[in-house]
């Protein structure tokens, strides 16, 4: 009996479960915090991200580089984050 395609990718998968530190949980690209009665969330980054994106001057499409840019906007703008998190957001993307 030959594996289909779902097993064979089902044997290259890891899932870890993530506990939650300090009221703190990552999912995914964000952190969300539980306080007494509220949740906020903020953007997640792995210890090793090193935050680089293509340089300009390189020789891949504009689209490529673009892409990353409009990313990391589109991310400030699509998830709850209060004004003082988006400033850092913001002034990280720049």
């Amino acid at each position: 009996m030959k594996p289909d395609d779902s097993d064979v990718l089902l044997v290259w998968m890891a899932l870890s479960l993530e506990r939650e530190q300090e009221h703190k949980l990552n999912f995914l690209n964000l952190t969300i915090t539980k306080a007494t009665n509220k949740i906020t969330s903020d953007i997640y980054r792995k210890p090793t991200t090193s935050n680089t994106i293509i340089p300009n001057d390189s020789y891949y499409p504009l689209e490529h580089k673009l892409a990353a840019i409009r990313y990391f906007a589109s991310r400030i703008n699509t998830f709850d984050l209060d004004h003082v998190k988006k400033e850092t957001e913001t002034d990280t993307v720049k």
